[in-house]
Formats: structure tokens, sequence, C-alpha cells
């Protein structure tokens, strides 16, 4: 991944920034996903999107995918006017903290958590189903 640089405010530092803007749904969501697959645990990123569904997206996809957000700033885009509330004339401006809390190796991760020795749906009916076809038999 080949990234610009952006002064992170009110500090010295910069962090790469990943530019979606003029992308639309699922683009922005999609790229980030791949972006984010080669970023070393604890990175810091920003992301720059123009699609105001990914107000909604990104937090979800940081919540799901073991990502921090760590700020999100509305940011007027050239020529609109400021009027206190995000509108589709802005430029969305994430900071993300990269793979904080990864998910289980092994399927999607939808935030359940299952205990250790219990069994998934799945795997209960699966061996029921077993179970029966044994019996029939």
């Amino acid at each position: 991944m080949t990234a610009a640089l952006l002064p992170l405010p009110g500090s010295s530092k910069t962090l790469p920034f990943l530019d979606y803007r003029g992308l639309h749904c699922p683009m922005p969501l999609l790229k980030l996903r791949r972006a984010l697959r080669e970023l070393p645990a604890g990175s810091e990123v920003f992301v720059l999107c123009s699609d105001h569904t990914t107000l909604k997206d990104i937090p979800a996809f940081c919540r799901n995918r073991g990502h921090r957000l760590l700020e999100t700033v509305s940011l007027p885009a050239a020529g609109a006017t400021s009027s206190g509330a995000p509108s589709e004339n802005c430029v969305l401006r994430f900071r993300l903290r990269c793979h904080v809390n990864q998910p289980s190796q092994g399927g999607a991760d939808n935030g359940v958590k299952i205990p250790a020795g219990k069994s998934t749906l799945s795997e209960r009916q699966s061996s029921e189903g077993l179970e029966k076809n044994r019996l029939s038999r």
C-alpha cells in the first residue's frame, strides 16, 4: 500500500492516509479492508471519504473487524459552506488504529463470542443429523 502522509492535528507526527473521495458504497469499505490487511497491528491511518454512508459503515466495520475508530471529523468540501452538521457536501476524515482486537481465525467475526466447550448451532445441527442418520440405519 502506498499512501500519502497527513499531519496529525496538534502534533508533529504524520499518518498515512487512504483517499476514497469520489467512491460510492461499497467501494470505500472494500478498499479499506484490503488496505488494512497490509498494515501491522497498532498502525494508525487516516481515511478520507466523500460518501456519506461511510459515516455509519466505517464505525460498524471497525467494531466487527477488530479495529479501533479513534476520530471522525466532518470537513467542508471545497466550495461548500459549513452549517455545523455533516452534509452531502463534506469530506469525512476517519482516524483508525488497525488490528487492535483481532477477530478469531476460522470464519467471519460477527461479534458473537462462544465460550470454550460450547458448540455453535450449526455444529449441534450437524451432530444431531449424524445421530439421526446412524439411528435410521
